[in-house]
């Protein structure tokens, strides 16, 4: 069985495959859109559409920090995109919030040096794209060492993602701990498993590609063993 999971499915991928595996007795664990955007209060984003950074992205759930990562964000007009933010979203869910380091090789105390050297808004638009400068130099009021506590921890309140309809994979599935080292399931004899339906998921750059094509090499292996 490779009927994939719940994301995507303009490519047919609805889901309803799990209540087939229910029927043979498998579990499912909970399912959840992976690898995909992240929405945001829009007035928080308002004026950034388009800007792309390469930033530190972090998850926070209250005060605790859930995920680290560094790579591309682009700003959308209802939140955050990019490989980071895919990346992320495997761990955000609504309430949380994400910070952005929006230039994460720069130490604070120089950014504020930086800034106290050039003119009012002026001093933005010299270290990060021109609007998102002006957008943090009017959210920082004019204020230039709250402009570079903006650049150095940006928060975004997130309030969901995009769904299935544009998430990139299915996080969540049949575990693997039901499917012994071929994927066999351990409850129906001759019932094997490859890709997106079992409870796996990577981050971009084809993990998720390989998975698929490694799982389904192991299922043909034990195939052609039965």
């Amino acid at each position: 069985m490779a009927a994939g999971g719940r994301a995507a499915p303009s490519f047919g991928t609805d889901g309803t495959a799990y209540a087939l595996v229910e029927g043979f007795g498998h579990t499912v664990t909970p399912l959840s859109p992976a690898l995909v955007q992240l929405k945001s209060d829009p007035a928080r984003v308002r004026g950034l559409r388009g800007i792309r950074m390469d930033a530190e992205v972090i998850v926070l759930r209250g005060e605790r920090e859930l995920f680290r990562t560094r790579g591309d964000v682009l700003f959308t007009d209802s939140g955050v995109s990019g490989d980071a933010v895919f990346r992320a979203s495997s761990y955000a869910q609504r309430g949380d919030t994400l910070v952005l380091d929006l230039l994460p090789d720069v130490e604070r105390s120089l950014l504020e040096e930086a800034l106290a050297k050039g003119t009012g808004e002026d001093s933005l638009l010299c270290v990060v794209p021109n609007g998102l400068g002006r957008t943090l130099w009017r959210m920082a009021g004019g204020d230039r060492t709250r402009a570079a506590g903006l650049i150095k921890r940006f928060s975004l309140p997130v309030t969901g993602n995009e769904g299935f309809a544009r998430a990139q994979v299915t996080r969540g599935g049949i575990p693997l701990a039901e499917t012994d080292e071929n994927l066999e399931s351990k409850l129906r004899r001759g019932l094997f498993f490859a890709g997106e339906i079992l409870n796996v998921d990577g981050e971009c750059g084809g993990y998720n590609l390989q998975w698929a094509f490694t799982s389904a090499y192991l299922a043909a292996e034990g195939v052609r063993s039965c």
